[in-house]
C-alpha cells in the first residue's frame, strides 16, 4: 500500500528565506515528535560502528590521497569516531533531515525521504538540520539553536561533544557524498561543498583530529 500526499512546494529552505528562522522551531517540533516512535522495531538495522565507519570509508576514497587513507592518523580518527557514536543514546533517526527534505505546510514542517530510518544518536539529525545545506549551516555557530535542540529534544547531559562528534562524522561523510556526486556529473552538490567542508573541520578541529586531516577541509584557494 502506498498512502502519497502533495506537500507542495515550499521547503525549509524557501521558508527560510521567506519567513525567518524561526521555522527551525517548528522543524525541531516534528523531529521531536519523530524521537517519540520506538526504533527497535524499524526494518533497517540500527546504526554501528562499523555502519559509520563504512559512511568515513567515501571521504577517505573520494577526499584523502592514496597514501594517507587506511591507516595513519587519519584513518585512526575515522576508527575513534565511529567507535565512539555507536556509544551514543540513540532514538529514532530520519537519517536525512535537511532543509530540502522539510516542507512547510499550514504551519507545520513535514518530513519527505525517510525510508532509510533507523536507531542512531539523538544529536544526528539535529546535525543535520542546523550543519548541512545552505540554509541550516549558516546557523551552525548559533549556540543558541544548539541549546533550544537540546531543550526540545531532551538530550542528556554531555550532549555537546556528542553533537561535535555526529557533526564531524556527518560532515566528513557528506563532503564524500558531494565530490563523489559532483565527479558522476552532479554538479549543482558543489554549491553545497565549501560550507559543509568548513562546517566537518571546525567539528573535527575541536574533537583534536590529525593536521592531516584538517588540512584537507580547509577552503581551496
Amino acid at each position: 500500500v502506498t498512502l502519497s500526499e502533495d506537500l507542495g512546494s515550499v521547503d525549509l529552505e524557501r521558508a527560510l528565506a521567506q519567513c525567518g528562522e524561526e521555522v527551525l522551531g517548528a522543524a525541531l517540533e516534528t523531529l521531536a515528535a519523530f524521537q517519540r516512535c520506538r526504533w527497535d522495531d524499524c526494518p533497517t538495522p540500527p546504526f554501528d560502528a562499523a555502519f559509520f565507519r563504512r559512511e568515513l570509508a567515501g571521504f577517505e576514497e573520494q577526499v584523502v590521497p592514496a597514501g594517507h587513507a587506511g591507516s595513519g592518523p587519519i584513518a585512526a580518527f575515522l576508527d575513534d569516531l565511529a567507535a565512539r557514536l555507536a556509544g551514543h543514546p540513540y532514538r529514532l533517526a530520519h537519517r536525512d533531515f535537511h532543509v530540502n527534505n522539510l516542507f512547510l505546510r499550514g504551519g507545520r514542517v513535514l518530513a519527505v525521504d525517510y525510508q532509510d530510518m533507523r536507531g542512531g544518536p539523538a544529536t544526528y539529525d539535529a546535525v543535520s538540520l542546523l550543519r548541512e545545506r545552505a540554509g541550516g549551516a549558516r546557523l551552525a555557530a548559533d549556540g543558541a539553536w544548539r541549546e533550544r535542540a537540546a531543550s526540545v529534544l531532551e538530550w542528556s547531559p554531555g550532549w555537546e561533544v556528542r553533537y561535535l562528534e555526529c557533526a564531524a562524522q556527518r560532515g566528513l561523510k557528506v563532503v564524500g557524498t558531494f565530490v563523489r556526486l559532483a565527479t558522476a556529473g552532479k554538479p549543482g552538490y558543489l554549491r553545497f561543498l565549501p560550507l559543509v567542508r568548513r562546517r566537518a573541520g571546525e567539528a573535527a578541529a575541536a574533537l583534536g583530529a590529525p593536521e592531516e586531516l584538517l588540512g584537507l577541509l580547509r577552503p581551496r584557494v
